[in-house]
């Protein structure tokens, strides 16, 4: 295998790795913070879980990085609005019809497509969870 490939793949692997990583490997990079939250906060960020109080810091402990970051805007307030997803396939069908020079034919295609679907949203205001929105299974 040239030395490129294995490169390429050694990044794969540790693309995926990060992709992949827990609260507790994020509170491993982040320690003297962690140690600084009350007990309780603590608990909850290990279980990567996340409540209405909690800052940004908190929540990337808890739920990493989100997917999607977006805006709304209330009568009162601007929110920031974090999204996390989890991928999935949809499947997909089609046929069509044409024609050319050559005397074309129609054609079928079957396959899918992955995209992302939100999971939970997390809503913040002045940098604080006012929202922890979960999608329903």
């Amino acid at each position: 295998m040239s030395s490129s490939c294995n490169y390429k793949g050694r990044a794969l692997v540790l693309l995926l790795l990060a992709a992949c990583a827990s609260p507790s490997s994020r509170i491993k990079k982040h320690a003297a913070l962690f140690d600084a939250y009350p007990p309780n906060i603590q608990a909850r960020i290990k279980a990567g879980a996340v409540d209405v109080g909690f800052d940004q810091d908190m929540v990337r402990m808890a739920l990493g990085e989100p997917a999607r970051v977006s805006s709304r805007k209330t009568a009162d307030s601007s929110q920031e609005v974090w999204s996390y997803g989890a991928t999935g396939v949809r499947p997909g069908f089609g046929f069509g019809f044409g024609s050319g020079f050559g005397g074309g034919f129609g054609g079928v295609s079957v396959g899918g497509e992955a995209p992302e679907r939100e999971r939970d949203k997390v809503v913040f205001e002045h940098g604080r969870v006012v929202a922890v929105e979960k999608l329903e299974k």
